[in-house]
């Protein structure tokens, strides 16, 4: 969550002192740097944990299921393993492919 907001105001600081076109520019240059997957992970993994933990929040809710300690310990396992996974694929999804020569 941290490397998230840290993005958010780094970008929304950059376009407020150097207007848009070098928001874009910036940003491209992560894109295109070797920090692309670092970053995309920074992006996507702390949504992907928030989306998970939402859905757990909803069972708990919704169905009045888990709340034992041990199920808490394994929900949450659940929900770290799932987001990262969901980060990885995602991570990996947007990478640009291997151009062949």
């Amino acid at each position: 969550g941290i490397l998230l907001t840290v993005g958010c105001v780094g970008v929304a600081g950059v376009s407020a002192t150097s207007g848009p076109e070098a928001t874009k520019a910036k940003v491209q240059a992560i894109a295109d740097s070797g920090a692309a997957p670092l970053a995309k992970f920074a992006v996507s993994w702390p949504l992907a944990y928030h989306f998970c933990g939402a859905c757990r929040h909803a069972v708990w809710d919704l169905k009045g299921y888990g709340f034992t300690n041990a199920m808490m310990l394994q929900s949450s396992y659940a929900v770290m393993g799932a987001s990262l996974a969901i980060a990885f694929l995602a991570t990996s999804a947007s990478l640009p492919a291997d151009k062949k020569e």
